[in-house]
C-alpha cells in the first residue's frame, strides 16, 4: 500500500513541474492544460520587465602611456593644491564655467576662485574626486577628448531612452550603497543601489544625506551625499595639443 501511494504522490509532483515549466515559459495569454480528458485554461500574465537604469564604473583610455602619465601627475598637483603647476597644465584658451563660457587661464583662476585658498577647497576636494573615479573616452560632433569622471559621459547616457534632467541627475558610484528611510544610519533600510542613476530632490539639499528617488521607481528614500556623483558638476575634458594633453575645459552640462 505505501509503494503505490509513493508512487502516486512522485506522479502528482512531476505532473506540477511539468505545469509551471509551460506557464513559466509560456508569453502572455492563454495556456491550455488537459486533466484526464477535461481541458482547464489557465491565464498567464508574465511579470513586466522593468528597466533598470545603471552606470558602472569605467576607467577606459589609459591604455596610452602618455594620457595616463598626465592624468596621474594631474591627481599629484590636485592633491597637493599646487596652482603654478595646475596652470601649466591648462590649455591657454581654457573653457571654465557653464553656458557664459569663459575662456583663458586668468579666467579660470577667477570663476574658481583659485586665489583665493579658502574658497578654492571645494573645487580642489571635487576635482580630486572625479579624478579618483576616472573617465572615458568622448566623441562629440567629430571632436575626440577624455571626460572625466565617467559618470558624466554623454556616451553613457546616450543608451537609455529617458530625458534626463541634469540639474537634479546624479549616479551611484559605490556598490550597495544603502538607501534609508529617514536621513539617518539609524533608520530602516529601504535597499541598496548599485551603481544606479538617480533623481534627486534639490529642496532637500545635498547635506550628509540626500533624497533621491531611482530612475526606474525600485526605491525612494535617503542616501548619502558621497556615493553620488551630480550631473550638475562640472567634468574636466582632456584633449592631445601639439603633442601634449592640456585641459581644454571644466564646465558643466548643457
Amino acid at each position: 500500500m505505501k509503494i503505490i501511494y509513493c508512487f502516486l504522490v512522485a506522479i502528482f509532483f512531476i505532473s506540477c513541474s511539468e505545469i509551471e515549466e509551460l506557464i513559466s515559459s509560456s508569453e502572455d495569454g492563454e495556456v491550455t492544460i488537459y486533466a484526464s480528458d477535461k481541458p482547464i485554461v489557465h491565464k498567464v500574465e508574465k511579470p513586466k520587465e522593468v528597466k533598470r537604469f545603471f552606470i558602472e564604473p569605467e576607467n577606459g583610455g589609459l591604455n596610452n602611456p602618455f594620457l595616463l602619465a598626465f592624468v596621474e601627475n594631474l591627481k599629484k598637483v590636485v592633491r597637493k593644491r599646487d596652482t603654478t603647476a595646475f596652470f601649466a597644465m591648462l590649455d591657454p584658451n581654457v573653457i571654465s564655467g557653464n553656458a557664459t563660457f569663459n575662456k583663458g587661464i586668468e579666467a579660470f583662476k577667477q570663476y574658481w576662485q583659485l586665489d583665493q585658498p579658502e574658497k578654492a577647497k571645494h573645487f580642489w576636494s571635487l576635482l580630486g574626486k572625479q579624478l579618483e573615479l576616472g573617465g572615458v573616452t568622448e566623441e562629440q560632433n567629430g571632436r575626440y577628448y577624455y571626460c572625466i569622471p565617467y559618470t558624466s559621459s554623454n556616451k553613457a547616457f546616450s543608451v537609455f531612452d529617458y530625458d534626463f534632467d541634469w540639474y537634479h541627475t546624479g549616479v551611484c558610484i559605490k556598490e550597495k550603497s544603502i538607501v534609508y528611510e529617514e536621513p539617518n544610519e539609524t533608520s530602516i533600510k529601504v535597499g541598496t543601489l548599485n551603481y544606479d542613476i538617480v533623481e534627486f530632490d534639490p529642496n532637500f539639499g545635498k547635506g550628509t544625506f540626500c533624497k533621491i528617488k531611482t530612475i526606474d521607481q525600485r526605491f525612494s528614500g535617503y542616501v548619502k551625499t558621497h556615493d553620488l556623483a551630480f550631473t550638475d558638476d562640472p567634468h574636466l575634458e582632456i584633449v592631445e595639443v601639439e603633442s601634449e594633453y592640456k585641459i581644454v575645459a571644466y564646465t558643466k552640462q548643457e
